[in-house]
């Protein structure tokens, strides 16, 4: 199955369930007008939306179907909208509202499901609970790469999904569990082994502190400040990508913003992010992360970003 991303109003939806299948090809547009739907991919799917929907005219019932690839009935064909520009898939036929998986709000962006990003070094355990996802650390793990230390460890645990230019991600977890020596999880943005961003709260000297390691050139680098305050609550950590940086801001429950790293990210470089978590000195910590969104990058350096959500409840498709 490949999960193909489509924008569309909720009553064009609500359409579509009554007549049982799907026919608008895009903003304004019907499949008998374009002659295909235009769908996306996961890593296409925010700039599709500022393209579509930048103009301050954004509905505010928007809606993102999930379409299962295997469930269609048409062709699908992955086409390019100019030559030389990256292929899109093209749905050339009505969509059935049973090929419709999931259907969930956007409001600036959208939750990913725990099951849509690929694990990077599988934890102990990883178990739903409710909407909220527990990750248990094996032992020692740890991101870190010879400054200092000498030693080099790659074997900490994240959730990925594709991180392109443009875009943003934001995830927020709880702290109650942090006791030991290096405890540690937050957003992590990976480029490969050798090149990677962690950022988040991590225990050292006793104390909660925020911070983010960059790694590049297979060298790591660390700075912290401490946030005792933020002790045993709920933390957001957001990692967004524009131009050749990547901006990092963090803030406990919902108090305000705080910048934490504006790191250099090669502007042609593939890259992802998502959760992590690790425990260096240990087995066991158990982390439980609370949400997984993404949307738009930041638009300025010195101002509040744009908020992603609130979101109303998901629902499934048609089955």
């Amino acid at each position: 199955m490949t999960s193909l991303l489509h924008l569309t109003e909720r009553a064009l939806w609500d359409a579509a369930l009554a007549s049982g299948t799907y026919e608008m090809s895009t903003r304004g547009r019907t499949l008998q007008e374009e002659g295909f739907i235009h769908t996306s991919l996961r890593r296409q799917v925010v700039a599709v939306a500022g393209f579509l929907y930048g103009d301050g005219t954004c509905p505010d019932d928007l809606v993102l179907l999930t379409i299962d690839s295997d469930r269609l009935t048409a062709p699908l064909r992955y086409e390019p909208p100019a030559p030389g520009a990256d292929d899109f898939p093209h749905i050339y036929g009505p969509v059935p509202v049973d090929a419709v998986v999931k259907v969930q709000p956007w409001n600036g962006g959208y939750l990913l499901d725990w099951d849509d990003a690929l694990p990077l070094n599988p934890p102990l355990a990883a178990e739903r609970d409710g909407d909220s996802l527990l990750v248990t650390t094996r032992d020692k793990t740890d991101f870190w790469r010879t400054t200092s230390y000498g030693f080099v460890h790659d074997d900490g645990h994240a959730l990925l999904t594709d991180l392109p230019a443009g875009s943003a991600v934001e995830v927020t977890f709880d702290t109650g569990s942090f006791a030991e020596l290096y405890d540690q999880a937050g957003v992590m943005v990976r480029v490969d082994e050798s090149g990677w961003i962690k950022s988040g709260i991590e225990i050292t000297d006793s104390a909660p502190h925020l911070g983010a390691v960059v790694t590049r050139d297979d060298r790591s680098d660390w700075s912290m400040a401490p946030v005792p305050d933020w002790s045993g609550r709920r933390v957001t950590v957001r990692a967004s990508r524009s131009g050749d940086a990547v901006t990092v801001r963090a803030r406990c429950e919902d108090g305000p913003w705080r910048m934490v790293r504006l790191a250099p990210l090669d502007p042609d470089a593939t890259a992802s992010a998502g959760p992590f978590c690790c425990s260096p000195q240990r087995e066991g910590l158990q982390v439980r992360f609370t949400r997984f969104a993404v949307g738009p990058a930041d638009t300025e350096l010195h101002g509040d970003p744009a908020p992603i959500g609130p979101f109303g409840p998901f629902s499934p498709g048609p089955r």
